[in-house]
């Protein structure tokens, strides 16, 4: 049975309240409205200053047009409930018979509305037939609610379209989530065993198992809310607005890892958003060049000793410009090189210049592989 009508209630209150447990106690007065299923109820335009402990709210009511068969249906056999899409900032409440059979339990933010819903409506011999289905949702005024259509059925027949959606919006996800995350584990444990061996540890472990972790806490929000959460509501919304950041960090220095072409000023742009300018300026002077190892901060770094006089191939640089060159593979920029090695930015460019006649190349990139190709640069 798919209900594609209801009608809609909607009464304007301060503060959210617990929905009663019987509709006994509770006027539904009101000129009801129908409408059509799914429905959207939208957000208020010109939301006003709400206060944080008394915020305004939208109580709204649905009361399901049930078909007459429904009453007459055969009861030999329990029937359901199956919403498919539910979506609000607040709480929802299904009543059936004007009895309470389902609230949401998480917060007002993880409230699980990203599950469907399968409710019982009866399953003991002597229970009558559902002769009403209300949904309550309670909402801020500035934010929005939807409701999808219902189905009411046996489990025979509605019960495969529920396990079908459960399986791919919950189970399927969730499934390649944690398997991503196991195989950051992994990469994490071979990162510690190089350690432990005394080797050096190739960094790409670390950052693969960082990228995983973050993308795994990122997407903990759609699968959480049916139950209270262990960790404060407010310590799980960060998390899931920082996992983010992250993510996205970390993704970028695994490419910048992979290819050993780092781009300073988006690295700047992806570290510096989330975290303080002290955190980010200490991140990006460890990554900047790709390099496995860390090197400390640029304020106490030292200029590089000068290289020592080489012969063949090594020949076609001068020890300075060797020098800046060792520096641009470290990922510094032209006005860093110029701190270090205590010249003008200007002088610096034209040390980069002769590099590239030298090196007959046009970018960095192909300076830095053409230097090694020629065994110029030191690992």
């Amino acid at each position: 049975m798919h209900v594609l009508a209801a009608e809609v209630l909607s009464t304007e209150g301060h503060g959210f309240s617990t929905p009663p447990y019987s509709l006994e106690s509770v006027k539904l007065q009101g000129p009801w409205v129908p409408v059509n299923l799914p429905h959207a109820l939208p957000p208020e335009l010109m939301p006003g200053i709400d206060d944080p402990l008394n915020p305004r709210t939208v109580v709204t009511w649905y009361r399901l047009q049930l078909p007459r068969q429904q009453a007459t249906a055969n009861q030999s056999s329990p029937r359901y409930l199956y919403i498919p899409r539910w979506k609000t900032d607040g709480q929802l409440a299904v009543y059936v018979s004007g009895r309470l059979v389902y609230g949401s339990n998480g917060n007002l933010l993880w409230n699980g509305s990203n599950h469907p819903l399968w409710i019982t409506l009866h399953e003991t011999q002597s229970a009558a037939l559902a002769d009403s289905i209300l949904l309550r949702i309670e909402r801020l005024r500035a934010s929005g609610a939807a409701v999808s259509s219902v189905r009411l059925g046996r489990q025979d027949e509605i019960g495969w379209r529920y396990r079908m959606r459960d399986m791919l919006q919950i189970q399927l996800p969730l499934i390649v989530s944690a398997a991503f995350l196991a195989v950051g584990l992994f990469a994490l444990f071979v990162w510690l065993r190089q350690k432990l061996a005394s080797r050096e540890p190739d960094s790409l472990y670390l950052l693969f198992f960082a990228m995983s972790l973050a993308s795994f806490i990122r997407s903990l929000h759609f699968y959480a809310g049916q139950f209270k959460l262990p960790v404060p509501d407010q310590w799980f919304g960060w998390l899931t607005i920082s996992s983010l950041f992250w993510l996205i960090a970390a993704s970028h220095f695994l490419l910048v890892r992979l290819h050993r072409r780092p781009q300073p000023w988006l690295s700047r742009a992806v570290i510096g958003s989330p975290i303080s300018p002290i955190i980010a300026r200490q991140i990006l002077t460890r990554f900047r060049s790709g390099a496995a190892a860390f090197r400390p901060p640029l304020e106490v770094c030292a200029p590089m000793p000068l290289p020592s006089p080489v012969s063949g191939d090594q020949a076609m640089l001068s020890s300075r410009e060797l020098e800046v060159l060792q520096l641009i593979t470290r990922g510094f920029t032209a006005d860093e090189i110029a701190r270090l090695i205590q010249v003008s930015p200007h002088t610096v460019q034209t040390y980069v210049r002769r590099i590239y006649s030298k090196l007959k190349v046009r970018s960095k990139a192909e300076a830095i592989y053409e230097a090694r190709h020629h065994g110029l640069l030191s690992d």
